[in-house]
């Protein structure tokens, strides 16, 4: 019997170059992240110290279905990768 890997290894032409925000199609949207301090929904300039601003942007948004991954992020991908 073979055994299924608990790992899946793309080649770099088949490394995705887009992250998937569920969020966006989900019939019932979550309820929104609250700031621990104040008991209020998250705003930018609260998890801008925490994140990039596009990042930040990105754990707020629940309407874009598809983030670009950067150029940066995907060459550091391609360096972390075994040989296949």
């Amino acid at each position: 019997m073979k055994t299924i890997p608990n790992r899946l290894y793309l080649p770099e032409d088949q490394m995705p170059n887009k992250w998937y925000n569920l969020r966006a199609d989900m019939m019932t949207k979550p309820a929104p992240i609250l700031n621990p301090g104040t008991g209020k929904a998250v705003t930018l300039n609260d998890i801008t110290p925490v994140f990039c601003d596009e990042l930040a942007a990105q754990e707020l948004d629940s309407e874009t279905d598809f983030f670009d991954i950067p150029d940066e992020v995907q060459a550091f991908y391609k360096t972390c990768r075994p040989p296949l």
